[in-house]
């Protein structure tokens, strides 16, 4: 089961995900985008199967710097790109097709805050619109900025800017095209849907889903890992369940079948999804 929670500046958008459908070559990934930022060289990501590219001629300022103590399990989390401290916006130009929906995501990994004067706080803007404020708090957290739009014109600007305190910097810059039905709302054409949560209940283990479970490449997060004002543990009364069988159910928003073949639910002795 999963739930996926979304909001924008004056509507906040609950969608229910209790249905699956199986996807077949509805678009190939190499429409994705994936910008590995600081990298030296492009590559193929070993967990996923996708091409990132290094920022090297996208980006002409700010410096590559190796992480410290990076995320081990990700090749893009090696590096990031830091920026100058000052009120410039530094933006990545990304090529998209008018008026249709995409997955903007941008992350942030530091390493290390050791020898640091301040913690990293800056600002992240799309094209004109501010986007979020990024706080490092815990350096080796993966910071994840997501958020759906459709597509104004032929292109979009991903942007950091306006440092408040700390080095302002980046790790990945992404974009996701997704299906015509995707996430249609009535307040596309004058907001966007920011990302609060996207959860898989009854994950087998902490690891996120993503592509190629997902061919849409969304980041669901395992109800496993416990986050201050977000999971905190198992409701009483609950219990996991999963199932093998295909699910083979309609819905325009296309939830993968891993995540839809695991659940939580009230504890009535049932081990299995029928």
């Amino acid at each position: 089961m999963a739930i996926c929670v979304f909001q924008n500046e004056t509507v906040r958008i609950v969608i229910w995900l209790l249905t699956i459908t199986i996807i077949s070559d509805l678009f190939q990934p190499t429409e994705f985008i994936s910008i590995d930022c600081g990298s030296t060289s492009n590559y193929s990501d070993p967990r996923t199967g996708l091409e990132w590219i290094s920022d090297n001629g996208i980006m002409n300022h700010g410096k590559s710097v190796e992480v410290k103590n990076p995320d081990g399990k990700w090749v893009q989390y090696r590096r990031r790109r830091d920026f100058p401290i000052d009120s410039k916006k530094y933006c990545y130009n990304l090529s998209t097709k008018e008026r249709r929906r995409y997955i903007v995501r941008a992350t942030f990994q530091y390493g290390s805050l050791e020898n640091e004067d301040s913690f990293p706080k800056f600002k992240l803007y799309l094209d004109a619109t501010k986007w979020s404020t990024v706080t490092i708090l815990d350096a080796s957290r993966i910071y994840v900025k997501e958020m759906i739009i459709r597509a104004p014109s032929s292109s979009i600007d991903v942007c950091i800017c306006c440092a408040i305190t700390g080095s302002p910097f980046i790790s990945t810059v992404e974009l996701r095209p997704l299906n015509l039905s995707m996430y249609a709302t009535d307040y596309e054409d004058s907001f966007f849907l920011k990302l609060a949560a996207r959860v898989n209940f009854g994950a087998p283990t902490e690891d996120a889903l993503r592509y190629p479970d997902d061919p849409y490449d969304r980041i669901w997060d395992s109800d496993l890992v416990k986050r201050q004002n977000f999971l905190v543990g198992v409701a009483p009364g609950t219990v996991r369940i999963n199932t093998s069988k295909n699910i083979d159910i309609q819905t325009r928003e296309y939830p993968p079948v891993k995540v839809m073949q695991t659940a939580v639910v009230g504890n009535e002795e049932h081990s299995a999804i029928d």
